[in-house]
């Protein structure tokens, strides 16, 4: 085939993908009666405007805005909303694609398989035990309702990678665009940053031992962490219209209270946690002892262990206390976790005879049911009209 040719189906190809995220952002705003939070954004940003104000953190919703000037049409930042999340998913998915040719060498046909893998993969699902809760309680890589985990999710995975471009570069190029990266997330959704921040000076540590590197890990965390507090005190604090509208007892809070949040959306919390990180514990099992030795792996694994104790540990009081805002973090490190996965069993199995080494096998049979099942949760949204 002609490198024009080539070029001209990836073109089309893509094409495809981004009209496929369009008409599913579409049917999620315009049939799905319950918990887009897509709707639920663009009326927050409307009432804070009309107040005078702007919601905090304000990354995802200055754009918004700004979007919606150019392409307003009927409702406040509908069109926007999909114009703005519909280009944040092909992000996603571009960043992938171009991960896998040019750090696993793959051609472009199994480059789109595996991006396309990733772009659908869930839990896995058996509705005499799950019945309406395909998502509900369970851990997936793959959100279609929420706007701001979805705009800030290709900028945690570019900080992922710049996070272990730098501990090989040590290049001053490279930690500027950590803090870069790191000051774009902290104003879409700082949730990532909740896993990273803790762990980015051990890593450094561990790699670098004391170094300039590990100074300007602890500085890097440091300045964030402040930005996080200053954001929490913008948001459970400060904001006028939580003030207006709220008595003391109502208004948000972050307290310990482990498993609330998870027990209250799961009612089967084994098998929740089974179906959903099934491939996880897989390779876990059969090449955790190999992998081990691989920092992209721990690194990642790192990342979501936190990210899970997060979720588990902590919880908000009052009118946000099921909203499960600690929940987030999860799968942007999930799907970081499938990305080193994926990346390491290629690198050590590439070339595997499917029917002479069980190990790989097994593992890409369990990863294409993760990816099966999250395409049957894609279709339930079109025949169900329900994203739980």
């Amino acid at each position: 085939m002609s490198e024009k040719n080539s070029i001209k189906k990836d073109f089309l190809f893509e094409l495809g993908l981004v009209i496929l995220i369009g008409a599913t952002l579409s049917f999620l705003v315009s049939s799905v009666a319950y918990g887009v939070d897509i709707k639920i954004h663009n009326s927050f940003l409307d009432e804070y405007l009309q107040n005078e104000l702007f919601p905090i953190p304000p990354g995802y919703y200055f754009l918004l805005w700004s979007v919606d000037l150019l392409f307003h049409y009927k409702y406040p930042f509908l069109v926007a909303s999909l114009i703005v999340i519909s280009i944040f998913i092909y992000l996603k998915y571009k960043i992938t694609s171009i991960y896998f040719k040019k750090n696993l060498g793959v051609d472009t046909r199994l480059a789109l398989i595996f991006s396309i893998g990733l772009f659908f993969f869930g839990p896995i699902v058996v509705p005499s035990i799950d019945g309406d809760f395909w998502y509900f309680g369970k851990f997936t890589p793959t959100i279609w309702h929420n706007s701001t985990v979805i705009a800030v999710l290709p900028f945690c995975i570019l900080l992922y990678f710049k996070c272990l471009d730098w501990w090989k570069s040590k290049s001053s190029g490279d930690l500027v665009q950590m803090f870069v990266l790191g000051l774009v997330i902290l104003l879409i959704k700082p949730s990532f940053l909740f896993c990273l921040l803790p762990i980015l000076p051990v890593f450094t540590y561990v790699k670098l031992k004391y170094s300039k590197e590990l100074w300007w890990s602890i500085t890097f965390s440091i300045v964030f962490l402040l930005g996080i507090f200053i954001e929490k005190h913008l948001i459970y604090s400060w904001d006028p219209l939580l003030l207006r509208d709220y008595q003391a007892e109502f208004r948000p809070k972050v307290i310990i209270a482990p498993f609330q949040i998870f027990l209250h959306y799961s009612s089967q919390p084994v098998w929740d946690l089974g179906s959903s990180f099934l491939l996880v514990f897989y390779f876990m099992l059969v090449f955790g002892k190999k992998a081990s030795r691989s920092l992209p792996v721990v690194f990642a694994f790192v990342l979501l262990f936190v990210a899970m104790l997060i979720y588990l540990i902590f919880a908000e009081t009052g009118y946000r206390e099921l909203h499960a805002n600690f929940y987030w973090q999860i799968p942007i490190t999930y799907y970081l976790v499938l990305l080193a996965m994926l990346s390491w069993v290629w690198n050590a199995y590439g070339n595997f005879h499917w029917k002479s080494n069980w190990k790989p096998t097994g593992f890409f049979l369990l990863f294409f049911m993760h990816f099966a099942f999250g395409l049957a949760y894609w279709g339930r949204i079109f025949l169900e009209k329900m994203i739980s």
